[in-house]
């Protein structure tokens, strides 16, 4: 058996700025009186960079981590003293208000995708070995008797007491959303500190913030997978003011047996990988929560439901979808702000 945990490996911003997973933790390097910081640090199962610009640079940057590593803290399953982990053990749990809030969040990717996005998959997860890294392939038997367990409709949460109560054997993980919602709330930071632009990768999720030093638009490149159709580093590069680009794809993680690949992103109502024509799908909103969630739930549902699911939802969102045949589509959101070397679709 073999098995592959990636993320979106490298990404372009701000021109020449490469940022990759892989580097040394807690690693970082200050602009001093030139008012930039950039630091590494790793949480959530995943590297993150964070670079920001203003005189107290230094200062914002050191508080995006610690809050980085308190939320880790709250939503991690990995954790026994998280609250999720705590939530999942008892049943019901009074929460902080950001356990809270990422819930409501998870609910509204939910109601809105009807069921594409569900939080409450972590029993399928745990049975095909993704939030373990011991893969394997359950019997249809097994995966049927995991579905009754899933379902974000049953799980019941008060917002006035706190309270958030989940039916018998059901279980929930924050793992597709936890990371916009963090990048999202980094903004409050660079707030406090008056920061006045700044980019944040949290293991593939990009945020920016303000404006670039050099002044125009941050740039955003979308990796190409290595198993693409198409030859070159990026699917396109996107120019974006304050936004979220949150990219999920079957090629991030899986396993493979007796020939077959078997990816992380499985669909609520089969309980298996998703095996639709996607390779990847890329949701751009300044909304990071959503965006993380969408992008989980866009990929279930495929190109034609998502497309439909655009055109309802245009407003709140733009999206670049990959192929497995190499096929680009890119919404008209979009016109003017993504640049490519190949050919693509524009979804109106």
């Amino acid at each position: 058996m073999k098995w592959c945990k990636k993320g979106l490996g490298t990404v372009l911003l701000a021109g020449v700025v490469w940022l990759m997973a892989g580097c040394h933790a807690l690693s970082g390097q200050s602009g001093g009186e030139s008012g930039t910081a950039t630091k590494d640090v790793f949480a959530m199962d995943t590297y993150m960079t964070i670079t920001a610009y203003g005189q107290e640079a230094e200062e914002a940057v050191d508080g995006a981590i610690r809050e980085i590593t308190r939320l880790d803290g709250l939503f991690s399953t990995g954790s026994d003293t998280s609250e999720v982990t705590q939530l999942n053990k008892t049943g019901s749990k009074k929460v902080s208000a950001d356990v809270m809030n990422l819930e409501q969040a998870a609910q509204k990717v939910y109601q809105s995708t009807k069921g594409a996005f569900d939080n409450t998959v972590y029993p399928l997860m745990e049975a095909w070995g993704f939030s373990s890294g011991k893969y394997r392939v359950p019997s249809d038997q097994e995966i049927e008797k995991l579905k009754k367990k899933v379902g974000s409709d049953r799980v019941k949460w008060n917002t006035q007491t706190g309270q958030i109560t989940l039916p018998e054997g059901c279980r929930i993980d924050f793992g597709g959303i936890a990371k916009g919602y963090t990048s999202y709330k980094l903004k409050e930071i660079f707030a406090k500190y008056k920061i006045t632009g700044a980019i944040v990768s949290l293991g593939g999720n990009v945020e920016t913030y303000g404006s670039r030093p050099e002044g125009g638009s941050w740039k955003v490149g979308i990796e190409n997978p290595s198993v693409s159709a198409l030859k070159g580093d990026y699917v396109g590069i996107l120019s974006l003011g304050e936004e979220a680009v949150i990219t999920s794809g079957s090629y991030q993680r899986y396993f493979e047996k007796d020939g077959k690949k078997y990816h992380h992103i499985l669909d609520p109502a089969t309980g298996k990988p998703v095996d639709n024509g996607l390779l990847s799908v890329t949701v751009i909103s300044p909304d990071g929560a959503m965006a993380d969630g969408l992008s989980t739930a866009l990929f279930v549902m495929g190109e034609e439901k998502g497309i439909q699911y655009y055109k309802q939802h245009k407003k709140e969102m733009d999206v670049v979808w990959l192929k497995t045949d190499g096929t680009i589509l890119v919404t008209e959101g979009l016109t003017g702000k993504f640049s490519t070397d190949f050919s693509y679709k524009t979804v109106g």
